[in-house]
């Protein structure tokens, strides 16, 4: 059974249920909520579809060279950098950690 109901309102089992929603429900829990006021019956929501279908290619693809692999429409990895991107600290050392509580 679809429901709509009159006023958003809190369900224990379908969560919050907001006015004017198309909500699917068991018939016994529908018509509960339709005595006590809180839902109208509703129609089953139409949805538009469209059917696609298409054709399998058969042979070769036009601009392939008999049975050659199909270029790569990845572009090419970029040339890694020879320089290091770490610095040192302004004094030279090693940066100091933090200190262990109770030191």
């Amino acid at each position: 059974m679809h429901i709509m109901p009159i006023k958003g309102f809190p369900h224990i089992k379908l969560g919050f249920l907001a006015k004017g929603q198309v909500v699917e429900v068991p018939d016994d829990e529908g018509a509960r909520l339709i005595r006590m006021g809180h839902a109208n019956p509703a129609a089953a929501p139409i949805y538009a579809t469209k059917v696609v279908q298409q054709q399998p290619v058969v042979g070769e693809v036009p601009g392939m060279a008999g049975g050659a692999e199909q270029p790569s429409s990845a572009s090419p990895a970029a040339q890694a950098s020879p320089q290091t991107t770490a610095k040192k600290s302004a004094t030279g050392g090693k940066k100091k950690g933090r200190k262990a509580s109770g030191e």
